[in-house]
């Protein structure tokens, strides 16, 4: 998921629960003031009828006609019917329970969801019921609601479209997290990769000390010493190009200073002609002086001629071009060996298996190459040779 999508979740969540619970403490702070302001005309009406010394129907009468809301009285008899005096939309349905009518002498009481009842004890042991409803402000609570929803729909919408076109334009940070996430992969890869590595030649020795701590007068022990010594030098070369690694990628700053290129490359060639007899190598070197670090520099040469000696059948052809285009170094090194299986993937793939441990490698030398490439602020590609093989291609940014 992109990081814009994830932060317009984030933010249309936050609205969400910000308007509802505004919204809400709104919504009901205004209903509760519109029903005070209802319960407050009820007990103003029962109040003044209960302290009134005049008979208590008439004035009964005479408050409900004057109240500013619709106030319905009723007379409470032994008869299950409720006996209407005036009857308006806030008139009950259902006669109260006798609870009910006993705790609305002294106060407001809730019935039937929508009504409040005041009530006054007569001189005839009757009741009487005042009574009003406060539908009105509960259908004005819900239109609020309907509208909240509405609201916070928009608001969930804009906060959406905003979030999503400021970091829609925003493409750095989302190439960022993408980046960080890759990153984050290919470092837990490569934990385990180097962990796999490591522990192969250090299970070979293990097992060779013990059959030579068990054997020690074995005829195969020369074999065994071999052997160990062999996963010791691969153990120590792994490490090394490991612990390099590590320092370029944190950003190691090059020591520079004023290089012979060619005759660094020609040292090279004549190296492989040692080691390689038969093999046809035709070069093109123009001198050129670079400004550069000259282990980094040597250690980028030295991998790419080792990694022909070791992948590259012995007569393979190799071609070399050295070369200065538009004041820029332009350095082309070509073999007629089996090449890359994957030109674009194995670029970036460390401990590839099918250039490591069959010919004494690490699997590490193509991400070294790049990392000293990079640090040295020049540009390496690999290709398809027209010889068949392996085509580097290395030039200065």
């Amino acid at each position: 998921m992109k990081l814009s999508t994830r932060l317009s979740i984030v933010v249309a969540a936050l609205v969400t629960v910000l308007s509802l619970a505004i919204g809400s403490f709104a919504i009901a702070s205004s209903q509760n003031s519109e029903i005070r302001s209802i319960t407050s005309v009820l007990n103003a009406s029962a109040k003044e009828t209960y302290m009134s010394h005049e008979d208590k129907f008439s004035v009964a009468l005479n408050v409900s006609e004057s109240s500013p809301l619709p106030l319905s009285v009723a007379l409470l008899t032994r008869d299950p019917n409720i006996s209407y005096l005036v009857e308006n939309q806030s008139s009950i349905m259902d006669k109260p329970l006798p609870s009910e009518i006993q705790q609305a002498t002294t106060r407001e009481v809730l019935v039937e969801n929508s009504f409040y009842i005041r009530t006054i004890k007569t001189e005839a042991n009757q009741y009487l019921i005042f009574s009003v409803s406060i539908k009105s402000a509960q259908d004005h609570s819900k239109s609020l609601f309907h509208n909240l929803f509405i609201f916070i729909l928009c608001a969930i919408c804009l906060s959406i479209m905003i979030t999503y076109l400021i970091f829609r334009r925003d493409s750095k940070i989302n190439e960022l997290a993408r980046l960080l996430k890759e990153n984050n992969q290919r470092m837990q890869e490569f934990l385990g990769d180097a962990s796999h590595e490591l522990r192969t030649p250090l299970t070979v020795i293990k097992g060779y000390a013990e059959l030579i701590s068990a054997n020690p007068d074995h005829a195969d022990v020369p074999r065994y010493l071999e052997t160990v010594k062999v996963e010791s030098a691969r153990m120590e070369k792994l490490i090394a190009d490991l612990l390099l690694l590590a320092e370029l990628g944190e950003g190691r700053e090059p020591v520079y200073s004023e290089v012979e290129l060619a005759q660094i490359i020609e040292t090279k060639i004549q190296e492989l002609r040692d080691l390689n007899p038969h093999r046809k190598i035709t070069s093109e070197c123009t001198d050129i002086s670079l400004l550069t670090d000259l282990p980094l520099c040597e250690k980028l040469l030295g991998n790419i001629f080792s990694n022909i000696v070791r992948h590259t059948p012995q007569d393979a052809a190799v071609n070399i071009e050295l070369s200065s285009r538009n004041g820029r170094l332009y350095l082309i090194i070509e073999d007629g060996g089996p090449g890359l299986p994957n030109y674009t993937i194995q670029t970036f793939t460390r401990f590839d298996k099918s250039r490591s441990r069959e010919s004494g490698g690490t699997g590490l030398g193509l991400s070294i190459m790049q990392g000293i490439a990079e640090t040295l602020d020049m540009k390496i590609e690999f290709s398809k040779s027209e010889l068949g093989g392996l085509k580097i291609t290395i030039q200065q940014n």
